[in-house]
């Protein structure tokens, strides 16, 4: 009985001290793959869509201004920085943030004191930080337009479920001439998050905030986002080294068809020890021996 005690603590001792994960330490990749558009699923918003926040499914037009709500089911537990999250929200914007169904009508909470920046900008007062977690493909003040669309789908079966939150036919704040095409993905598998380019028509050059944010909100210090500067392919992109760090988009400087950039993290240690012998009268002598096995990163103590 005291061996399997001692065993569990420091199984437990391990799993604490994993438990949270700065963003920055999540493996970053880039790669081309087929950009399959969503066809089907819940439908949010209309053509007149601008800064809507969509929190409630029993609101599929979402709130202009009030920015918390039940949110939509993600389908399975999604960790994120290491704290696990069921639901979400979505701005017309270009970005999502995650939240949890415990909380009620709270359950997300998208405040920002700007939409079009949601990863250097948030406001105070969350009761709950972790709320904080967002995720921005084409973070920009973005409107709808004819024929634009958001959706929301949940796709294969367990273990290897993937929501996927898809803005069709969107473009900048009163520009014309433009059509921009993305999507968040969640993965169960391996719990990354991947952001896909369909077809982006732009008419002039901007600047998009792309990436992961999490807690604390001030100062905003765990991030993991894209820096493009001006002139630099999109395929070339630099991990951010401030939470303002964003990628140029021009009519000539965009994401080629299929562009995927995936951040996935670092894989948990998993915590295993023997015993010998594994029995025997008080007082015993007993040889641990550490049969642990290293994530992404070696097993320092």
């Amino acid at each position: 009985m005291k061996k399997t005690t001692l065993l569990a603590l420091l199984v437990l001792i391990t799993i604490g001290l994993w438990s949270e994960i700065p963003l920055s330490n999540y493996a970053f990749n880039y790669f081309v793959t087929p950009y399959t558009e969503l066809s089907s699923g819940t439908s949010l918003g209309n053509s007149s869509s601008d800064d809507q926040c969509f929190t409630n499914p029993a609101v599929p037009l979402g709130y202009g201004s009030y920015a918390a709500g039940p949110g939509f089911p993600i389908g399975f537990d999604f960790s994120f920085g290491g704290v696990s999250y069921d639901v979400i929200g979505i701005n017309a914007n270009g970005w999502i943030s995650l939240g949890k169904s415990s909380l009620g009508n709270l359950a997300v909470d998208m405040r920002s004191s700007n939409f079009g920046t949601p990863l250097s900008t948030s406001e105070g007062g969350f009761a709950d930080e972790s709320l904080l977690a967002r995720i921005a493909a084409c973070g920009r003040d973005l409107q709808a337009q004819q024929d634009s669309s958001i959706l929301l789908a949940l796709s294969g079966t367990a273990p290897n479920r993937v929501l996927t939150v898809q803005w069709k036919n969107y473009r900048r704040k009163n520009m014309n001439n433009e059509n921009l095409n993305f999507q968040i993905k969640l993965s169960e598998a391996d719990m990354s998050v991947g952001i896909l380019y369909g077809e982006m028509t732009v008419s002039a050059i901007t600047t998009l905030q792309i990436g992961l944010r999490s807690a604390p909100a001030n100062p905003a210090t765990n991030f993991a986002n894209r820096s493009i500067a001006n002139g630099s392919l999109w395929s070339e992109s630099l991990a951010g080294d401030s939470v303002t760090s964003a990628a140029v988009l021009s009519h000539t400087q965009y994401p080629q068809l299929g562009a995927h950039f995936n951040w996935s993290p670092p894989l948990a240690p998993q915590a295993d020890f023997s015993a010998n012998p594994i029995s025997g009268n008080c007082p015993l002598t007993v040889q641990f021996t550490d049969l642990s096995i290293p994530g992404s990163h070696p097993i320092s103590s």
